[in-house]
């Protein structure tokens, strides 16, 4: 075991035990879809001379892939997914383990709630309000708000593949985000395809709200390039709701996505 000061408790990190939250990276059917982005695609790579595939000959296998990470299964975006300057995701991403609280949430229908969200919300839309949130963390431990991981209920199985551009889903208040920017939360994981509704004409309200971009423009002096938002994640009911650690793996992309793998360490009180 390994033990560790927060906000002046110490707790014990259970190394032992890794939940890694992201889908595993099919390059079939067998993945999310959205956008009309179908799923990512691998083939093999050929020159003149080379075939990269052992079964057609060749002397090892070299594949070309192709992944669109906004599109294509459990990715981590930063600012520069909304700003006209580049942010790489990759200089966002902490290279320590970061204090994260998990919880479970069910998304209200926009007809029955009162809250702030774009105007492109429709009556029978799921939303994730702020009244949720504040429920589900009312009790949070101090120290643990750096990372915030939201699973949605009904958590099934289906959404390691789910056509998004079929079924819709769930997405968060514009209140919602602006609460999670009040506890200091710097890096966001979702078990959703997106922070804002999928079809909001663009808006991309909570996503400005979070990385504090204008909507009119980007303003250098206030953007948060230390924050990330983590989408397309998937958190098995193992997890129980509850205090970890978390380790962003991000690959060193010099984009503004890339796809990642959240792991969660446990984490308890040292008794």
């Amino acid at each position: 075991m390994l033990i560790i000061a927060i906000a002046g408790i110490t707790y014990r990190i259970d190394h032992n035990t890794i939940f890694d939250l992201s889908i595993r990276q099919e390059f079939d059917e067998r993945a999310p879809r959205l956008f009309g982005g179908g799923t990512a695609s691998s083939s093999t790579y050929q020159s003149d001379s080379f075939v990269g595939s052992v079964a057609d000959g060749g002397s090892c296998n070299v594949s070309t892939l192709r992944v669109a990470p906004h599109l294509h299964g459990t990715h981590t975006e930063c600012a520069g997914h909304i700003t006209r300057s580049r942010v790489a995701v990759c200089d966002a991403v902490p290279d320590v383990l970061v204090a994260a609280t998990l919880v479970s949430v069910h998304p209200e229908r926009a007809i029955s709630v009162r809250d702030e969200w774009s105007g492109s919300t429709q009556a029978d839309d799921h939303i994730v309000t702020e009244q949720v949130l504040r429920a589900a963390l009312e009790r949070r431990r101090p120290g643990f708000a750096d990372a915030l991981i939201v699973r949605t209920r009904p958590n099934r199985i289906e959404k390691k593949a789910a056509d998004y551009d079929l079924r819709g889903a769930p997405y968060l208040s514009t209140a919602a985000m602006g609460f999670i920017c009040d506890l200091g939360v710097r890096h966001l994981v979702l078990d959703l395809p997106s922070a804002d509704r999928l079809d909001d004409g663009g808006e991309l309200l909570c996503h400005h709200a979070f990385f504090q971009v204008s909507t009119g423009g980007d303003d250098g002096s206030r953007v948060r390039t230390d924050r990330t938002i983590t989408e397309l994640a998937y958190i098995d009911e193992a997890v129980s709701d509850g205090i970890y650690l978390l380790n962003l793996q991000v690959p060193p992309f010099a984009t503004d996505a890339a796809p990642s793998r959240p792991l969660l360490l446990p984490v308890s009180v040292a008794g």
